[in-house]
């Protein structure tokens, strides 16, 4: 995170101000009460809300009544924010937005987090208030307190441990008297002596209650066994008195009461009421048309008008026949089309299925694979001949490095080893000066022996040669090895090629893709002709099987008419002129009396043929096959209702009472046999209830003593209170614990590293005044010191390393800016500009705004060429 802008609209002394921050190190410059601290405050509550009033807390709420707040510009993972929060408008609540996007306090936390109030006060802010809380720690306290700000970035591990152990000693101490849980225990002590000796007191009480509560037990036991006896005896006078109903009931139970639905005998009642009326008509009329008639009409005309009104229907549907007729033929000669263009294209299309484009894409690459190691090759084979070349060059120009004769005895080696005893015995013998003479002939004649040999020796030509023999194996590795990838290259292009068809096998990638895009291209188009096809036939099976029903529609007049092998639309064309014909016919006759009786007499059985019709299904369903059947039937059906209605009422009284089946012999044994126990239950109680009164008066009469009791009462809070001290403390010691052993863990895992990083950051405070910071036996020192011996100004550098140590191992995670506020009060002209130059150092990575009133700092700042803000 990066601060960008503030724009303060009131906070403290600011009104109306704003001030723009800069990328790395910065100094913002001013004297005493300018406003830097209320500016970093007014940092803080534009991200994690106004600080609420406080006597101890300093308000920056602005005198004039003007508005509280303002806004705050940052920028996070190269996504900027404005940060805008008043205290009066939206009960303090920030309005964030990043470009055309809002964000609640709540997403934005998260894009944020880990970052929050406490990491950026305890982590990212240096304080001179953080110095003086370390400042007054005891040696023992100032290493936890060090070991925890380097291994978290702040003292609030080694404070919260350090609270709770505080906690724990004000609760319990093993050699403590006055703390709660050590009065307790002792209290509790004195207590169970106490009731120690009640309890000896009332032992033979105790056993007089016990058999008063045994005597009370069977007693409530024989009670609610009566009480059980009591109600089985009622249930069963109950079935006594419900017997004869209970037969009745069983009675009704074996008859099949299956009651037919309401809605079906009313429909069958209408059914057959109706029914009879039409066969009265149907009788008369015929009656009448017998005598009127006398048969002279003709059978065709009979049968006309019992299927006029069919024809009639029938013959609207002509248009559609026509439609359909029509549409068939247009569908036969689309069919005829489609089926001349597929016969066209090709039979089959083997090679476009067997090529497709992860093919041509592998076999491009094979071919670019193959392309690029044949030029490998080429040039590898070009270094190796020119490797052979320089390898018999050099080996013309120095045929030395051959030669392979024995070494000639070193005959002037002896020689002056001859010499050299010869000068030793004259020495021995006779005068010095005569011995110095064989030495020098000696030295001379070793001399020129050694330039001899070392004109034998071929030198340094051997390594040189060795080399130029080295890169001919090299490069002969090389080319050996690419021209085997190129075999096997080669062999997976072949087994690539082997998959494509055989006409196919010797085309290029590029004729390969013109082939397979022209197969495709015909398989595609044979699908769609084979789809279309597939279409019209359904199109015509479809338009057939509408004939067809036209058709068949026709097919009950082909007794009378010679029509059943035309065209179904020229059957519907001869059907309207039969119609038509008897039509004049029947309006010739519609005069005559017989015809008006004849035409009742049609309609009449039609109306007879619908009702059966529609009732067919509820006739089949009750298995009613004549008509003559449905009177007995109704009969049967009213018994049935009756005696299913009789059975209903019945159900409530007799089911609950009788649950299983049972005779009256039986039930008669079951009432005498509960009685018989009533009366043993009731001599049992009353003999148990004598022993009860007998023990109660004796309990009476030995104690009315009720201290025990209150003795244990006072023992179960005693012991209750102790147990949550016991509590509370061992929560404390095991919370203190845990967070002990996760500082430790950290230890091991980071304070390797974060010690090297601080002693190198110390190194740079101190003016390489101190350079070891070390862990001795769970001790920090400091170039072999202890820490407790540390000035003032070295323990303020070394915090100021620790901390920077820890922000350091955080890269490349930047999760904040360092805000730095006087840090240095104890520093002198040497460790301010030490200073300096480690917050250059840290604005390579992190955002470093320092707010301060020294000008001492201020000209490091300008020394080091950093940028300086005067407020």
């Amino acid at each position: 995170m990066k601060i960008l802008r503030v724009e303060i609209a009131g906070f403290g002394k600011y009104r109306d101000f704003h001030f723009d921050f800069t990328t790395g190190n910065q100094l913002l410059y001013g004297a005493n009460e300018a406003g830097k601290s209320t500016l970093y405050h007014f940092i803080l509550a534009m991200l994690f809300g106004f600080p609420k009033k406080s006597k101890r807390k300093r308000d920056y709420t602005p005198e004039n009544h003007s508005q509280y707040g303002g806004r705050l510009f940052i920028e996070h993972n190269q996504q900027t924010f404005c940060i805008e929060r008043y205290k009066l408008v939206n009960r303090g609540k920030a309005q964030i937005t990043s470009g055309n996007q809002q964000y609640s306090e709540e997403a934005f936390y998260q894009l944020i987090r880990p970052l929050n109030e406490a990491l950026f006060r305890q982590v990212f802010t240096f304080e001179q208030e953080q110095l003086n809380d370390l400042a007054h720690l005891e040696a023992k306290a100032l290493q936890s307190a060090l070991v925890s700000l380097g291994i978290t970035g702040s003292q609030q591990l080694f404070q919260q441990v350090s609270a709770y152990e505080k906690e724990n000693q004000k609760i319990y101490a093993d050699r403590g008297q006055k703390l709660p849980i050590n009065q307790k225990l002792a209290e509790y002590d004195q207590l169970a002596q106490t009731i120690a000796v009640a309890e000896q007191q009332q032992a033979a009480l105790a056993k007089e209650y016990q058999q008063l509560q045994q005597y009370k037990d069977e007693q409530a036991q024989l009670l609610a066994n009566q009480q059980a006896l009591l109600e089985k005896k009622q249930a069963y006078q109950q079935q006594q008195l419900h017997f004869a109903l209970y037969e009745e009931y069983q009675e009704l139970q074996k008859q099949p009461l299956t009651v037919v639905d309401a809605q079906d005998m009313q429909d069958l009642q209408h059914f057959y009421q109706a029914y009879s009326q039409l066969q009265e008509q149907i009788q008369h009329n015929e009656a009448k048309l017998a005598k009127l008639e006398q048969g002279q009409r003709s059978q065709r005309y009979l049968f006309f008008l019992e299927h006029e009104a069919a024809i009639y229907q029938l013959l609207k549907d002509e248009a559609q026949v026509y439609q359909a007729t029509t549409e068939n033929e247009r569908l036969k000669q689309r069919l005829q089309v489609t089926q001349q263009a597929l016969a066209k294209l090709p039979a089959t299309t083997l090679a476009s299925e067997a090529v497709n484009a992860d093919d041509l894409t592998k076999l491009r690459q094979s071919e670019q694979e193959l392309a690029l190691l044949a030029d490998r090759s080429a040039y590898l084979e070009q270094q190796k001949l020119q490797a052979e070349t320089t390898l018999n060059q050099f080996e013309a120009a120095h045929p030395e490095i051959f030669q392979t004769t024995a070494p000639k005895p070193a005959y002037l080696g002896i020689l002056s080893l001859v010499f050299l005893g010869l000068a030793s015995v004259i020495s021995f013998f006779f005068q010095p000066w005569l011995s110095l003479l064989f030495v020098v002939a000696a030295l001379v004649v070793g001399g020129y022996h050694y330039y001899r040999q070392q004109q034998k020796q071929p030198g340094d030509l051997k390594p040189l040669w060795q080399q130029h023999l080295q890169a001919l194996d090299e490069v002969s590795d090389q080319y050996q090895q690419i021209v085997e990838q190129y075999a096997r290259a080669k062999q997976k292009n072949a087994q690539l090629r082997q998959l494509l068809p055989t006409d196919w096998q010797e085309q290029t990638v590029e004729q390969l893709a013109i082939l397979v895009q022209e197969a495709s291209y015909q398989v595609q188009e044979k699908a769609r002709l084979m789809d279309q096809q597939a279409q019209l036939q359904a199109e015509l099976n479809q338009q057939a099987a509408r004939l067809a029903h036209f058709q068949q529609a026709c097919s009950p007049y082909y007794e009378w008419l010679a029509i059943a092998k035309l065209p179904v639309l020229e059957q519907y064309q001869q059907l309207r002129s039969f119609y038509e014909e008897l039509q004049a016919e029947k309006l010739q006759r519609s005069q005559q009396p017989v015809t008006q009786i004849a035409e009742a007499l049609r309609l009449a059985r039609q109306e007879v043929e619908r009702l059966f019709t529609q009732q067919k299904p509820l006739l089949q369903k009750y298995q009613i096959e004549q008509m003559t059947d449905l009177p007995l039937w109704f009969r049967q059906q009213a018994t049935k209702q009756k005696m299913a209605q009789r059975l209903l009422e019945l159900k409530p009284i007799v089911a609950p009472l009788f649950k299983q089946p049972i005779t009256k012999a039986q039930l008669q044994q079951k009432l005498e046999a509960v009685n018989q126990q009533l009366t043993q239950s009731q001599q049992a109680i009353t003999e148990q209830l004598k022993q009860i009164t007998q023990i109660e008066l004796t309990i009476k009469q030995q104690s009315n003593d009720r201290s025990l009791l209150e003795l244990y009462q006072k023992q179960s809070q005693l012991k209750f209170e102790i147990v949550q001290l016991l509590k509370q403390w061992s929560v404390n010691y095991l919370v203190s614990y845990q967070l002990q052993s996760f500082a430790k863990h950290l230890s091991q895992d980071q304070l390797p590293q974060l010690l090297q990083l601080a002693s190198e950051y110390l190194a740079i405070l101190s003016n390489q005044a101190h350079q070891q910071l070390s862990l001795q036996s769970t001790e920090l020192q400091l170039d072999n010191q202890a820490l407790y011996q540390l000035s003032t100004g070295t323990k303020d550098q070394l915090i100021m390393a620790l901390r920077f140590a820890y922000l350091a191992l955080q890269l490349p995670t930047v999760l904040c800016p360092i805000i730095v506020d006087d840090g240095w009060l104890h520093y002198d002209s040497k460790r301010k500009k030490a200073l300096a130059q480690l917050f250059q150092r840290f604005g390579k990575n992190y955002q470093v705004i320092c707010l301060s009133s020294d000008k001492e700092m201020v000209s490091y700042y300008q020394e080091l060429n950093e940028k300086v803000h005067t407020l």
